[in-house]
């Protein structure tokens, strides 16, 4: 498939999904238990994929199969609220992706768009280091401030505000985050041998693969 037809696709998929989700949680009185499925089954086929390549794998997808059907059963039966389950989702996410970037600033740890950009360039520019390490700290900030906003909003705002922020700006803010952070590095350093968007996912994925194995 050509690269500028997988980018489509990916974004009808995340747009869909987005809207989906809109639906669903301003909508909980007719959708709550399908909210639930909706909040349940990517973390549980993550947790499948985590182990797909060992010896576990048929067991976890036992396990999957039987906790959803439980969590189904369950859902008709006892009142939840699938509106707070998501948002501790959400938090749980940025709050972990905070986390995992200010834990790269301690002292005597190397940021980790600065070990990122090693990977892909080598040896850097004193001055693309310190600006990389920057970049971790804006990274902080961003997932910081996300985690805390949906968190206000829950509590404070209707429910509709909080469900345009969690599935439309909330993803409209990453990308703008990208292509600025983009263009502020291209503009700082003209001359910088500059990557596309997919090498740095690439350069994130094989880390991460790295430190998993």
């Amino acid at each position: 498939m050509q690269a500028p037809l997988k980018v489509l696709l990916v974004a009808a998929l995340v747009a869909g999904s987005a809207m989906a989700s809109h639906l669903i949680f301003t909508q909980l009185d007719r959708y709550a238990r399908l909210a639930l499925l909706w909040i349940w089954l990517p973390l549980a086929t993550i947790a499948v994929l985590m182990v797909w390549r060992t010896h576990w794998r048929g067991a976890a997808l036992a396990v999957a199969l039987v906790a959803t059907a439980l969590l189904w059963h369950w859902s008709a039966t006892v009142d939840f609220r699938p509106g707070l389950l998501f948002m501790l989702q959400y938090l749980g996410i940025y709050g972990a992706l905070c986390a995992l970037f200010a834990a790269t600033l301690r002292a005597g740890r190397e940021p980790l768009v600065t070990r990122l950009a090693r990977s892909v360039h080598g040896q850097l520019p004193p001055e693309i280091t310190r600006y990389t390490r920057q970049v971790t700290v804006a990274w902080v900030l961003f997932f910081a401030i996300m985690a805390a906003v949906g968190t206000g909003l829950y509590a404070f705002a209707p429910v509709q505000w909080w469900s345009l922020h969690i599935n439309f700006f909330t993803p409209f803010l990453i990308g703008a985050m990208f292509v600025l952070e983009y263009l502020v590095r291209r503009l700082s350093f003209p001359n910088f041998q500059h990557v596309t968007f997919m090498t740095a996912v690439k350069a994130f994925q094989q880390d991460f693969n790295r430190r998993d194995q």
